[in-house]
């Protein structure tokens, strides 16, 4: 409608363009950046998004070839640089990717994003001892939960197991009242086995939010890690406090099923929240708890 009235308007272009990129019209978006572009011949936008797109479509010859116009509009354009970046790696063009990095180094001295991109590209390899140095160089410049959980799990993959969780205990002991960090370490922790130090976490953060109903999902999950016969109850808090949660109609499904042997209570609920979401995790825990109750020719109908 923008453009019936001004069929020069730059932004209603853009927005139409990324439009249609999301409904799948991907030639239809390049000739709406082609008009972009046209119409602002000295701003690399139009350019640049046509880079992007091609770059999400693994066109990565296409993807050089916008970026390059776009830096021939401007040569320190760090979104080209970019998409010039990663698409020389994915063609192997070491010396266009090296001399890009460079560039976005240069223009952004303080931006920890060109270290993480070449960290990045070397996780993509299984190449994790470059990576945790490109990492670490990332992390001086800015800590954050991403790169926390890259720097994880590549000393992991080292086999450098004391020093996976350095990063995240850095985090959190500066984020001691950010409950989104709290938690997602929390996670971190659990998955990798620490059960003790992530229940102390959520426990903690509890006495400030005594009905977080994802804190409290979380400690039953752990305490049900543990075996720990607490678990039921703080289940059942969590869904006083959130019902029609699918992630806790499943912890308080599967500790019935799985802690208690309770198939009878157990199960209904795992089929109530694997109704609501087909969520792969609820669907296993369905599964085997009807066959652990003896239902498997019920078990082998679940889609």
């Amino acid at each position: 409608d923008i453009l019936k009235i001004d069929n020069k308007n730059t932004k209603a272009y853009l927005l139409k363009a990324k439009v249609l990129f999301a409904q799948n019209k991907a030639n239809d978006a390049k000739n709406t950046y082609q008009i972009l572009a046209s119409l602002s011949p000295n701003e690399p936008t139009g350019y640049t998004q046509l880079g992007l797109m091609h770059l999400k479509l693994k066109e990565h010859d296409q993807a050089m070839k916008f970026a390059k116009k776009a830096l021939a509009i401007k040569s320190d354009h760090i979104p080209a640089h970019i998409i010039l970046y990663n698409s020389a790696v994915k063609t192997n063009n070491n010396n266009i990717a090296i001399k890009s990095i460079n560039a976005i180094k240069a223009n952004t001295p303080d931006s920890h994003i060109p270290y993480e991109m070449e960290a990045d590209y070397h996780l993509s390899i299984n190449n994790y001892e470059v990576a945790v140095k490109k990492l670490r160089q990332a992390w001086s410049k800015q800590q954050n939960i991403q790169l926390a959980n890259k720097l994880m799990h590549s000393y992991i993959k080292l086999g450098q197991n004391k020093m996976a969780f350095d990063a995240w205990d850095e985090l959190a002991e500066k984020n001691k009242n950010d409950l989104k960090v709290q938690i997602i370490y929390s996670v971190a922790l659990q998955k990798n086995k620490h059960f003790t130090k992530a229940t102390r976490i959520i426990e903690s953060q509890l006495q400030a939010f005594p009905n977080n109903a994802i804190l409290l999902n979380n400690l039953a999950n752990l305490y049900l890690e543990m075996n720990n016969k607490r678990a039921l109850g703080i289940a059942q808090k969590a869904l006083a406090a959130s019902p029609n949660n699918p992630a806790v109609l499943n912890t308080v499904g599967w500790i019935y099923t799985k802690q208690l042997k309770n198939y009878q209570k157990g199960i209904p609920l795992l089929k109530q929240a694997y109704k609501s979401t087909k969520d792969s995790e609820i669907k296993q825990h369905l599964i085997q708890a009807l066959n652990d109750a003896g239902r498997s020719s019920e078990a082998n109908k679940i889609k």
